[in-house]
């Protein structure tokens, strides 16, 4: 999900590693973009995409979550 988001932003995730509370990623970011701008946008994007797969988890607790997308 999150190399879909940075492509929309003409951007690419080099590297990366999720942690239980947050990201780090090396980024490249094109000079047209403000990284604030790509980083918000990613963000925002992301929390809408995992708060839909929670509640769709907590109100269809009989299926699988690899199901759910």
């Amino acid at each position: 999900m999150l190399r879909e988001l940075a492509k929309h932003k003409e951007s690419e995730i080099l590297e990366g590693h999720m942690l239980f509370d947050h990201v780090h990623m090396l980024i490249t970011i094109p000079p047209k973009y403000a990284v604030a701008q790509v980083m918000g946008y990613m963000k925002g994007k992301s929390v809408i995409h995992t708060l839909a797969a929670v509640y769709d988890c907590f109100h269809h607790p009989h299926v699988p979550i690899s199901q759910l997308q």
